[in-house]
């Protein structure tokens, strides 16, 4: 991953060559029937992005966050696996960006056959993939995403899924002479101990987000010759924006203002909220420290340092909205140091 990304233009025209266009995809009635249509939250989600315009959806100012879509009762149209349905946007990273853009050129320009992103769970594969997903079918590419037991292909227009084997096929193929385009292959699936059945299959070009276990992906990476990458560290900066678009951070930052002048105060017994009570011991703690660093004279540049404090005016509602902040800065520090810079 050390050249440099390709240009707008470059984008442009690798995506075009593989457009979703009725006189360049073919898909026979047999291996059609192998597949069934869906009108559920990955149509919608289909019809959301195959009509919005590829520059005006990705900015190119980072991080922002990118709304996937909602249903009419406001929930996502599109949550892998585990992520909540609440959660309809995504924080797009600069890394993000970097390392679609390298995809764009190491498909075209070299005979590698895929990519495997690794990483430690939390690190925002799966968040990628999201963001690869709307963005190629913004494009007008042809799409399978393979999520678990389940494949969805977004071909012209409609979703179809199949339950998967251990085998992928039945898929349109492109009709132009002399060049074969293998489908991009979205894989958020870890349900197969020796990795997803993608190995050797030329119909597809697989992007694999899976866990550093060896296991998951090296089969397949071998017998494709796949590229293997890790996906980069999420900074402070990125690290507060995305907090703010968990489904949860709203309530959660309400009852910490509401309980947070108590570290002026004896220690309460609970909050009621063990989340809210773990944050308020590790503020308190904070305080201690900055506390005793002061008394000898040594604070230096350490994490001490951040204000723990109300502000200048803690009765005023800006005075208490800024503790909150820095109260949010200060426990994100603590726990980076606990597990990494990982998205929250």
């Amino acid at each position: 991953m050390q050249s440099s990304p390709p240009s707008e233009s470059d984008e442009r025209s690798v995506l075009r060559q593989l457009e979703d266009t009725d006189d360049e995809w073919s898909w026979s009635a047999s291996d059609r029937g192998e597949w069934k249509m869906v009108t559920d939250e990955y149509q919608q989600f289909y019809e959301h992005w195959r009509s919005s315009s590829p520059g005006s959806s990705f900015p190119k100012k980072y991080p922002y966050e990118l709304s996937l879509g909602v249903d009419k009762d406001g929930r996502s149209l599109l949550h892998f696996r585990d992520v909540g349905a609440s959660e309809s946007g995504i924080l797009v990273t600069k890394s993000y960006e970097d390392i679609y853009q390298r995809i764009l050129r190491l498909r075209e320009e070299t005979f590698l056959h895929g990519v495997v992103l690794t990483g430690q769970p939390g690190t925002g594969k799966t968040t990628f993939l999201k963001f690869m997903l709307a963005r190629l079918i913004s494009n007008g590419q042809v799409v399978l995403l393979f999520d678990n037991a389940r494949a969805h292909l977004f071909y012209r227009g409609q979703v179809h899924y199949r339950v998967m084997t251990d085998v992928i096929d039945g898929l349109p193929r492109l009709t132009r002479p002399g060049r074969k385009s293998p489908i991009w292959t979205l894989v958020d699936a870890d349900i197969y101990p020796l990795g997803p059945p993608v190995g050797g299959n030329r119909d597809i070009w697989p992007i694999h987000a899976t866990s550093p276990k060896r296991d998951r992906w090296k089969v397949w990476r071998k017998m494709n010759d796949a590229a293997l990458w890790g996906m980069p560290k999420w900074s402070m900066e990125e690290l507060i924006r995305g907090l703010c678009l968990r489904a949860d951070y709203g309530s959660f930052r309400s009852l910490l203002k509401q309980h947070l002048l108590s570290l002026d105060g004896p220690t309460p017994a609970t909050t009621g909220n063990r989340a809210v009570d773990f944050a308020l011991g590790v503020l308190r703690k904070e305080r201690e420290t900055k506390a005793e660093k002061e008394s000898q004279g040594d604070m230096g540049n350490e994490l001490g340092a951040h204000d723990v404090d109300m502000a200048d005016e803690p009765g005023q509602p800006q005075g208490l909205d800024k503790a909150v902040d820095n109260a949010f800065e200060i426990l994100l520090r603590n726990a980076t140091e606990e597990i990494g810079f990982a998205p929250p």
